[in-house]
């Protein structure tokens, strides 16, 4: 009889530790970003309309996407700026006085999305009185699992004369 239970307990042990080792840790990949408009370093006259197209997608489901945009002085994202500008920014930590703008343009807002894989537009206006000058956009995107991917395009943003 004892032996019987030894072996049984022994038989929920080994089960419980073999269903337990064999766990799918589940959704890990991040979503994939490919910014379509505009092209790293686009140059956008303030007062006009900033396109934004993307394309989404992910291994299972996408959950939604986010668009920042802000005031680059001072800092880098990284990948997706271009190299110059990297330069211009440790330029810019040296003389951060110099570069604070009086009305720095500022954009963060997100949107749902659903599928494995999505095209999406927004159009954003650049209002006539923000401040010239060099300006990052980050696009964030959630899957249904939690994973964030993102992607980074800088812009100059250019009085418009008329």
């Amino acid at each position: 009889m004892k032996t019987r239970t030894f072996f049984t307990l022994l038989s929920l042990v080994v089960a419980f530790v073999s269903f337990n080792s064999c766990d799918d840790d589940g959704d890990t990949s991040k979503p994939v970003i490919q910014i379509i408009q505009p092209e790293d370093g686009a140059e956008l006259l303030i007062g006009s309309t900033l396109l934004v197209k993307l394309e989404l997608s992910d291994n299972e489901a996408l959950r939604s996407y986010r668009i920042n945009i802000h005031d680059a002085a001072g800092h880098s994202h990284g990948e997706g700026i271009h190299e110059e500008e990297e330069e211009d920014d440790d330029e810019h930590d040296e003389h951060a006085e110099e570069d604070h703008k009086e009305n720095p343009f500022s954009f963060d807002k997100s949107w749902d999305v659903s599928g494995d894989k999505a095209t999406v537009e927004q159009q954003i206006t650049i209002p006539k009185d923000v401040s010239p000058g060099k300006y990052h956009m980050i696009v964030f995107c959630s899957d249904i699992s939690g994973n964030e991917g993102q992607a980074v395009r800088s812009m100059t943003f250019l009085i418009q004369y008329e």
